[in-house]
């Protein structure tokens, strides 16, 4: 806590700015959402199939549909079909954040090891309820992964992973078909 202070305080006599406010939290010059995404619906209107067991879910991305699951402590999972569908996962005004994105912040925060401690006490929200694997439920407990929107071949997408004493942006590549927690970043000028 200590550790995370100092720097919190540091940011601040170098005139960094960081404000949590609503569901916003801006860390350098980000605006980021501090709660993982939870909607049902894409920016169009149409509604998300809504998968209500993980074998459903887990069926869903066999099939290339986009999907998400919503577990028992609220937190929604999504495929990347449902990412990175031309319809619009994103609220109006911000997108999916990037492996850039998650790199800007790593960085801004001094790497990976600095970024994972001071990353919560500086507004951003993280629950360790791990994702959706051929596992079913997998990592609770012990990581939180989001998706990024850049993909890194025809089956699979880059992922940012909170776990090991490390905010990874990077990390090894995840099939399209199981489920991550999505953030999002504030489109600038918007």
């Amino acid at each position: 806590m200590k550790r995370s202070l100092t720097l919190a305080v540091v940011l601040m006599l170098l005139g960094i700015t960081i404000y949590a406010q609503g569901n916003a939290v801006k860390i350098g010059d980000q605006v980021r959402m501090k709660y993982d995404l939870d909607v049902v619906r894409f920016i169009n209107g149409d509604p998300l199939l809504e998968a209500k067991t993980i074998d459903e879910f887990s069926a869903a991305g066999d099939e290339q549909k986009p999907a998400c699951y919503k577990t028992a402590t609220g937190a929604y999972f999504y495929n990347w079909y449902a990412v990175n569908d031309k319809r619009g996962l994103a609220p109006s005004g911000w997108s999916i954040a990037s492996t850039a994105d998650w790199q800007k912040l790593v960085d801004f925060l001094g790497g990976k090891e600095q970024a994972y401690v001071m990353i919560e006490s500086l507004g951003f929200n993280i629950d360790m309820i791990g994702m959706i694997s051929y596992l079913g439920l997998d990592f609770v407990d012990l990581a939180s992964m989001w998706w990024s929107s850049t993909a890194f071949d025809d089956t699979s997408a880059r992922v940012t992973m909170f776990a090991l004493g490390n905010l990874q942006p990077e990390a090894a590549p995840t099939e399209f078909k199981w489920g991550l927690l999505v953030r999002c970043v504030k489109i600038q000028g918007k």
